[in-house]
C-alpha cells in the first residue's frame, strides 16, 4: 500500500524543501512528520538555487513578485530580465509550464551631479542619466567632460 505522503517523501529525498502546517504557520518538515497522517504538507516556495542561481519551480504562489527574473519553461525559450507578474505560474502539464527561475542580479547605478565651470561652457549644474561607476568613468573619459569631476552621486533603483 502506498504511503499517503509518498509524493512529498520522494520530493524531500530528492532535495526539495517541504513544509508542514503547524497551527497555521508553515515550517520546515522533518522525516518524522510523515508518520502523522493528519499533518498537511506543501512544497516550500523557498527552494535552494543551483550554482547558476536557478531555482527549480514546483508550483505554488508566484515567487519574487517585485524582482526582475529569468524564467525557464518546459518546452519554450528562456525569457530573460522579465517580471514574475507576466507569467502563469501554475503547473498544467503544458510546454509553457515554468520549470525554473532565477533572480536577476541587480547592479547599482547612480545619477551623477556635476558642475561645468565657466571656461568650458556657461556655468551650469547637470544631473546625468543613471550610470554605474564604470559607466560614469567612461562617460567622462576622452571628452571635455574629463575635466569635470562629479561632485556627488545619488542612488536610483535601476536595472542593468
Amino acid at each position: 500500500m502506498k504511503h499517503k505522503h509518498a509524493e512529498m517523501i520522494k520530493l524531500m529525498a530528492d532535495g526539495v524543501r517541504i513544509e508542514t502546517d503547524v497551527n497555521g504557520e508553515w515550517i520546515g518538515a522533518y522525516w518524522g512528520d510523515f508518520n502523522d497522517n493528519n499533518i498537511t504538507f506543501r512544497i516550500s516556495p523557498n527552494q535552494p538555487a543551483d550554482e547558476e542561481g536557478w531555482i527549480t519551480w514546483y508550483g505554488g504562489e508566484t515567487p519574487a513578485f517585485k524582482q526582475r527574473i529569468d524564467v525557464r519553461f518546459k518546452n519554450w525559450p528562456t525569457q530573460k530580465n522579465t517580471t514574475a507578474g507576466q507569467w502563469r505560474w501554475e503547473i498544467r502539464d503544458r510546454e509553457t509550464d515554468i520549470v525554473a527561475y532565477r533572480i536577476v542580479k541587480q547592479v547599482k547605478k547612480w545619477r551623477w551631479m556635476f558642475f561645468y565651470p565657466a571656461p568650458i561652457q556657461p556655468s551650469s549644474l547637470y544631473v546625468s542619466e543613471p550610470f554605474t561607476q564604470a559607466e560614469a568613468a567612461k562617460y567622462f573619459e576622452g571628452s571635455i567632460r574629463q575635466r569635470v569631476v562629479p561632485e556627488w552621486k545619488m542612488e536610483v533603483e535601476c536595472d542593468e
